[in-house]
């Protein structure tokens, strides 16, 4: 029964909001509806879906303008995060726009009229952002070496973060006015982290999130003067986004995020703020369609993704919803927030997921998340529910290094990757063993990117803890992944670990798995993807060739044109069954 319960909850169409188009009419989101992530149009009158993007290559970035029917995107081959830029429109006219070099597109802008598209992007040698006319044509307006991200453009200028400096806990504003070909770079504070700013109706301020103060809110600069206004966000929660302008320029909204939770709030500059009513969970994505009234995707961890329109005057109204059916309702488990103290006394928060269909203490799953910039929120984790449904508790921490939890907890794990946030997670462990509901002879360990990394160092540098284990698309060489990395990833690696591999040597070895093979005593899943160009396969080829000489227990499964994001339902659902009946093995 359990397999059928898991193929359900990976058959539910993923859903993520990308914005109003067609005069406000349609919506468009990224849905795995047709078996790979493709644009859809959801009308909003008729409340129906239509796919407007084809084929077997996932889309990645997207973007709109409300007036226009047009969405632009960037779509990579096989997986191998490559990208070309599209567009196509509400009645599914696609057509390729560009003929990019091999390039890693990192985000993408359409201006208000359908003349151009503002975009970012890494080679080998540094990152760009750039402007592509729609018959393709473009040039680079700016370079940064270690990163540039866009996130808005208003009239004549385009609004990006990146870091401009060697500084690894700063990034910084850089808007790029087209009129002057001139790129100012805005920061409240040396030192601090800005990101995704948002231009204002009238083009002379940005709101963007900051932890100039050390902690994180949302703050507005004048471009001309520089003047930063705090906002009252940091009353609301720890971490911010999506967020925006009013339409009319005399306010903000915003989704604060607090405990895996998420809250929808107008503030208006002179006038205090208003809370807007939405489902308990996670909102991850918002829009304004009127001055009172948005429109939201939700979910949570017991329920699939769907479309709503909220507003300060109404109750939320579901536009687009998806079923589960009774047999998978009753065989979920509820999230319970819960926190625990690590081995130096830090807070450290997770989700707990108990299986009805499991005793206690029974067998458990330390579920560690990716990133490290990331975390486990009440939204909707087919992954999680797949062990629950299938006799296993959850356990999820939110280790240092996660975001969610203010901005110093964030920065925890730079400069320790692998260190203090791995003893996190071996406390999420002992956590749930003395709550009595983990059996301590049947703890598993299971993580994807960052998190399949943290399980590959887990069953090596605290190999008896674990009954068995299992890691997708995880690093086991920070040094050859640096070797083999673009612009965009060696910076991210730098960052992490404050350093190159030639200025760090020791820690870099140290907190790789490759060098501690011979620690493994679990028996270990590797599941990886043949393009991941993120975490290369290479290092992971020459892992279980030296786990195979060392004569220990170990599977190893390859998907053929996947990247380091799996590109089809169906190969996701390979995956998330072979894990479950490997920990079943051994339950």
């Amino acid at each position: 029964m359990y397999r059928e319960l898991v193929e359900e909850l990976f058959r539910i169409p993923s859903l993520s909001g990308v914005g109003l188009f067609g005069s406000g009419r349609f919506l468009a989101v990224v849905s795995n509806r047709s078996g790979v992530n493709q644009l859809w149009s959801l009308d909003l009158v008729s409340r129906s879906m239509r796919q407007i993007s084809f084929g077997d290559d996932r889309v990645m970035h997207a973007d709109v303008a409300r007036d226009l029917d047009l969405v632009i995107f960037a779509r990579d081959r096989g997986g191998n995060e490559r990208h070309q830029i599209y567009a196509t429109d509400s009645q599914g006219r696609e057509k390729q726009i560009s003929n990019l070099k091999p390039v890693r597109v990192t985000g993408i802008k359409l201006d208000d009229v359908g003349e151009s598209i503002a975009f970012t992007y890494s080679d080998e040698a540094s990152n760009f952002l750039a402007l592509m006319k729609l018959d393709g044509s473009y040039e680079n307006l700016y370079e940064v070496k270690k990163g540039i991200f866009v996130s808005d453009r208003k009239k004549a200028l385009i609004a990006c973060s990146g870091r401009t400096t060697g500084n690894p806990y700063s990034t910084e504003i850089i808007i790029y006015d087209l009129e002057n070909s001139e790129a100012r770079i805005k920061t409240p504070k040396e030192g601090s982290m800005n990101t995704a700013p948002k231009i204002d109706p009238e083009g002379r301020k940005v709101l963007f999130k900051t932890d100039y103060r050390g902690f994180n809110e949302l703050a507005i600069m004048d471009l001309e003067t520089e003047e930063v206004k705090n906002t009252g966000s940091q009353v609301h929660g720890l971490d911010f986004g999506p967020y925006g302008w009013l339409e009319d320029g005399d306010g903000i909204w915003y989704v604060a995020w607090k405990n895996g939770r998420s809250r929808l709030i107008i503030e208006y500059l002179n006038e205090g703020y208003r809370e807007i009513e939405t489902p308990e969970g996670s909102i991850s994505y918002a829009e304004q369609l009127d001055r009172d009234r948005f429109i939201v995707q939700h979910s949570n961890m017991n329920t699939p993704p769907g479309i709503y329109e909220v507003g300060l005057s109404m109750k939320p109204k579901a536009i687009y919803t998806q079923d589960v059916s009774e047999d998978l309702k009753a065989s979920m488990g509820k999230p319970e927030f819960i926190t625990y103290r690590s081995f130096d006394g830090l807070e450290i928060p997770a989700y707990l997921i108990k299986s009805p269909k499991a005793k206690t203490p029974g067998p458990t799953v330390v579920w560690v998340h990716g990133g490290p910039w990331w975390e486990v929120s009440d939204e909707w984790f087919p992954s999680i529910q797949a062990f629950v449904v299938s006799g296993f508790h959850v356990i999820a921490p939110n280790f240092r290094g996660s975001t969610g939890y203010g901005s110093e907890f964030m920065k925890m794990n730079i400069g320790d990757v692998g260190g203090g946030d791995l003893k996190d997670v071996v406390k999420a462990r002992e956590f749930a063993i003395e709550k009595g509901i983990a059996d301590p002879s049947k703890v598993f360990i299971f993580g994807a990117s960052y998190g399949g990394y943290m399980t590959f160092l887990a069953t090596v540098k605290e190999p008896d803890l674990w009954r068995a284990a299992a890691a997708a698309v995880g690093v086991v060489d920070w040094i050859e992944m640096y070797e083999l990395s673009d612009a965009i990833f060696r910076s991210f690696i730098e960052r992490l670990f404050k350093g190159r591999p030639d200025e760090r040597k020791d820690l870099y070895i140290d907190r790789s798995p490759t060098y501690f093979a011979e620690n493994l005593k679990a028996p270990l899943l590797i599941w990886h993807r043949a393009n991941d160009s993120r975490v290369p396969l290479k290092p992971v080829l020459k892992y279980a060739l030296k786990l195979h000489e060392l004569g220990k227990t170990f599977e190893l499964h390859v998907v053929p044109e996947e990247g380091h994001g799996p590109q089809r339902v169906e190969n996701i659902l390979r995956q998330m069954l072979a894990i479950v009946e490997f920990f079943r093995k051994y339950a």
